[in-house]
């Protein structure tokens, strides 16, 4: 009997199971899946590659071998070939369905469709259009000092003004606003873009410049040109450095170029390269960009020169260094000790200067009151 059940049961679980499987698709159980949720057209810049999902909820109980989503281009199913440019894949998430298209290097423009197979009425399209997007610039490789201005021309093709959200433009990643202290103008035309950088600063504009496109269907189309330039050192402090006899010497020089210079190297005020091979007081870091000397002393003052070299040629810049005596300090503090001093003594000389005179001048009124008292007693004894 209990067989039976038993039987019973697995009929009834396989009958349901195939009511399950053939159960109707609804197109509201078709859709593009995660990125790919844009509105029509899809837009890919030519040579780029790019992945489209879709997504068919299953009735629950089905496997992934009851249902198979396939590909139509310009209204033919497409089947890659193995050394295609072209990829599909397909995987089960819980009841979700998932089957992604790619394409390595797009070339031109197609429309795309999803569908489950078997289900010729139940698709959803997708119009992939290739734009072209170049980046052309106005100087000679490489960038070179006191260059008057650079500019950058971003022409595009296969996509309306009206289909554009915005055009941004990045330097070495970062985004630039009209407004910022250096002086940059962006102007956005019918089929390019504009971008001015005045008097450019190698240490800030040379390397990748991006011109990016943000449609109005949430794509986002960039095209990068890399700006070379010869190298640029610079001091990040003042051109002079004043130091007492015996403390370290720190010097830091900031360098920059495209490609990165490959090589750094210090001259002393000798002409001497400086290592710690011809001086053991010497360290290099930081790739050679920052000197290091110990116990400096006044043979060790002078200029020192910072040198960087790339495959566009070399460029250095110098900085001055003063030493002063251990004393040097204390001089300032005796000099005014010693005019202290000066001064006071002529003070003292002068009070006891003026003192003496005071009283010479008092012994004289007295000796002449005594004259004078002298002479009335005189007079008048003889009147008498």
């Amino acid at each position: 009997m209990p067989s039976v059940n038993f039987a019973i049961f697995f009929i009834v679980l396989s009958a349901i199971d195939v009511v399950l499987s053939k159960a109707e698709l609804k197109l509201e159980d078709l859709q593009w899946e995660n990125k790919s949720k844009y509105k029509n057209p899809f837009y890919v810049k030519k040579g780029d590659s790019f992945t489209i999902g879709c997504s068919l909820r299953t009735p629950f109980g089905s496997s992934v071998t009851d249902y198979l989503l396939e590909w139509l281009v310009n209204n033919r199913v497409f089947q890659a070939d193995y050394d295609s440019d072209f990829e599909v894949t397909q995987k089960k998430v819980s009841n979700n369905l998932i089957s992604e298209f790619s394409q390595r290097g797009i070339s031109e423009s197609y429309n795309l469709k999803c569908r489950p197979r078997g289900y010729s009425n139940l698709e959803i399209s997708k119009q992939i259009d290739a734009i072209s997007m170049k980046i052309e610039y106005n100087v000679d490789d490489p960038l070179r000092h006191n260059e008057k201005n650079l500019d950058f021309n971003c022409t595009f093709n296969g996509i309306t003004d009206d289909d554009i959200e915005e055009i941004l433009w990045y330097v070495n990643g970062k985004k630039i606003e009209e407004k910022d202290g250096r002086i940059y103008k962006i102007s956005k035309h019918e089929t390019y873009s504009q971008f001015i950088i005045k008097h450019p600063k190698i240490s800030e504009d040379a390397g990748n410049v991006t011109c990016q496109i943000q449609t109005k269907t949430g794509n986002t189309l960039s095209d990068i040109v890399t700006v070379s330039s010869e190298p640029h050192v610079e001091f990040e402090e003042e051109r002079s450095k004043n130091l007492v006899q015996g403390d370290p010497l720190t010097l830091k020089c900031k360098v920059s170029g495209s490609p990165a210079p490959t090589r750094i190297y210090w001259k002393s005020p000798k002409e001497q390269i400086l290592n710690s091979d011809v001086d053991s007081r010497v360290s290099l870091k930081d790739s050679n960009a920052t000197l290091k000397i110990k116990d400096i002393d006044f043979e060790d003052k002078g200029t020192y020169t910072c040198f960087a070299s790339n495959s566009h040629g070399e460029y250095n810049a110098t900085i001055t260094v003063r030493v002063k005596d251990k004393l040097a300090a204390l001089w300032p503090f005796l000099g005014i000790c010693a005019e202290v001093f000066i001064l006071c003594s002529i003070i003292l000389i002068y009070e006891r200067s003026r003192k003496k005179k005071d009283t010479e001048n008092t012994v004289d009124d007295e000796a002449g009151d005594k004259l004078t008292n002298s002479n009335d007693n005189q007079v008048r004894q003889r009147r008498s």
